[in-house]
């Protein structure tokens, strides 16, 4: 099919569209048949070490070989041997040699089909997976906040995907191709810090540099309500139902109720730096990482951290909850730790670790398989894909020229977003395809609760 060329719905005031195509990959490919579309026959090498001397002389001699003579007769026998009798037979060209007799064997060869068991039938190994190395899209993201204490990227239930560029939070309709602009933040120096979509996907949380959170209806593009109380920028977001954690540069995570109009519920002070990552788990706790290199596990209720762990030696942006084990927990440091640590929430206890050998900006479990993706900045900006936990490497993609701010996965979950400091957002087609299962509610038809 012709690849679809995405018109750029809005310009920047610098003149580049905002969420432009900039590349479309295209799986149609024409075959190059040289000049004029000429087809060519396969051309066939002979194997000189099968020859003879008796046909390279057939080959090359232009006079007749046939001995005239009872002398020539026994000449031609002293130099050439018993072949000088057999000129009919001998091969002028010889493309390969005979193989060699099979080697005598218990084996009856008529029935060696039906003597497969099955077990050696079932012990076929699985094929080595290929993720491809190129992405299937580039959008234009000028002015994008190269800061690795925000997160400037998310990706609704309702495939739209958002990104803050400076002040301006866009929206792009992966269905599409359209782009619109949600909202922007008051004040000539403020910045758009956090952006997080609900588990349903109407409505986003934005965060900005003044300590502001705010609530938009995406759909409707209008601002529902406004929720004051950090003392500084709010760079980590996150959603469990109706709550909604913000975390902020003072170290203080606040739990607000978006429901009801007192939306503060509860304060969790246990940082001594910035927050900078946020994630609830499946089960209701809620994993806060900060500058202070530490990484805190809360249950649900408390205002006490579970656990804490310090093993990192860095700051802590990359947090994922892994979607087929809610016991597990990945964390990943920043430039002068570039660990990869993963969690027993339960026991507490660090279980495995990868040196991945770059700053670790973002992680993204895959739903349906044993592996992980890890989102680098410097200083190889680029994306890991690993199994666990072999932690055998099976894919490295690269393209982007900046750190990876953010990453976030596709509700069709094969595709992850990876936004750049290069002012590139790529598309990556990275997980496989998963067999529909019964009963499986798609994620637009998915009920709202927010209200």
């Amino acid at each position: 099919p012709t690849p679809c060329i995405f018109a750029r719905a809005s310009m920047h005031h610098n003149g580049r569209g905002v969420l432009s195509d900039v590349a479309h990959t295209s799986f149609t490919t024409e075959s190059n048949l040289g000049d004029g579309g000429a087809h060519y026959g396969c051309r066939f090498i002979p194997s000189r070490s099968t020859v003879t001397d008796m046909s390279r002389m057939m080959l090359e001699a232009r006079e007749e070989l046939t001995a005239a003579t009872p002398y020539e007769t026994i000449l031609a026998g002293q130099l050439l041997g018993p072949a000088a009798s057999e000129l009919d037979k001998a091969k002028v060209l010889s493309f390969k040699a005979k193989p060699p007799p099979p080697e005598a064997s218990g084996l009856d060869t008529a029935r060696v089909l039906y003597s497969v068991s099955a077990h050696a039938v079932g012990s076929k190994s699985r094929a080595a997976r290929v993720v491809p190395s190129q992405p299937l899209k580039v959008l234009d993201a000028p002015d994008i906040s190269d800061n690795f204490y925000c997160r400037v990227v998310d990706w609704s239930a309702l495939d739209v995907v958002s990104v803050a560029l400076g002040g301006t939070v866009y929206m792009w309709r992966a269905s599409d191709g359209s782009t619109t602009e949600l909202c922007s933040v008051p004040g000539d120096n403020n910045q758009v810090t956090a952006i997080r979509w609900t588990q349903e996907g109407g409505h986003l949380a934005v965060g900005s540099e003044d300590s502001a959170v705010e609530l938009w209806d995406a759909e409707q593009s209008r601002q529902l309500r406004s929720m004051k109380g950090h003392g500084d920028r709010v760079g980590a977001l996150s959603w469990c139902g109706p709550i909604l954690a913000s975390g902020s540069r003072t170290g203080e995570v606040r739990l607000h109720d978006v429901r009801i109009r007192e939306h503060l519920v509860r304060k969790l002070v246990a940082h001594d730096g910035e927050v900078c990552g946020l994630e609830w788990s499946d089960g209701g706790k809620l994993a806060s990482g900060g500058n202070d290199n530490v990484v805190h596990v809360w249950d649900q209720g408390s205002e006490v951290p579970r656990w804490s762990f310090r093993e990192h030696r860095a700051a802590v942006k990359a947090i994922a909850w892994c979607p087929w084990n809610h016991g597990l927990l990945a964390t990943g440091g920043g430039t002068a730790d570039r660990q990869i640590h993963f969690w027993n929430v339960t026991t507490g206890t660090c279980i495995n670790s990868i040196d991945s050998g770059s700053q670790v900006c973002g992680l993204v479990w895959n739903p349906h398989d044993r592996e992980i993706v890890s989102g680098h900045g410097y200083m190889n900006h680029e994306l890991n894909v690993w199994k666990y936990p072999s932690f055998q490497r099976v894919a490295t993609l690269t393209g982007h020229k900046g750190r990876v701010l953010g990453m976030a996965l596709a509700p069709d979950e094969k595709t992850l977003l990876s936004a750049g400091a290069d002012e590139a957002l790529r598309f990556w087609k990275i997980f496989e395809s998963r067999p529909k299962q019964h009963g499986e509610v798609e994620a637009g038809m998915r009920p709202k609760t927010i209200r």
